[in-house]
């Protein structure tokens, strides 16, 4: 019965964590920089000569603009999965496309990096991680 306690008090308090993790996600993130690729390459606002804002909202809608163009509109989930970066289990965004939608969106892992910094990982070797400043 004691074992059985603990597992239900760790699945409890790993769900707590995910709410928090994923509350903390909702907001709009101004894009700083992308690294990655076969090349291992870096882009950045000035390189790229272009701007990319997201948004994740709290009714589970993802948004991404370019140079204040709408680009995607996709629903989102934020899922405990298996990533490619962790032999643990992660926090998973997935991405849902419309029946309309022409591209898929790669699935991400990701992290905080203190307050206002937010990591995406796309789950996929050789692809891209991109860092997001929260936008005031």
């Amino acid at each position: 019965m004691r074992y059985f306690t603990i597992i239900i008090l760790t699945c409890l308090a790993f769900n707590l964590q995910s709410q928090v993790i994923t509350k903390k996600l909702i907001g709009k993130w101004q894009w700083i920089e992308s690294s990655g690729g076969m090349a291992g390459e870096i882009m950045n606002p000035k390189t790229e000569k272009y701007q990319i804002q997201i948004e994740y909202n709290k009714k589970g809608m993802f948004k991404q603009w370019k140079d204040d163009q709408l680009e995607y509109s996709y629903k989102y989930q934020v899922k405990k999965g298996k990533s490619i970066f962790s032999q643990e289990a992660d926090l998973i965004i997935s991405y849902i496309p419309k029946p309309t939608s022409k591209i898929a969106l790669i699935s991400d892992c990701f992290e905080f990096i203190g307050n206002d910094t937010l990591m995406l990982k796309n789950e996929c070797y050789d692809c891209y991680a991109r860092l997001f400043v929260r936008k005031k």
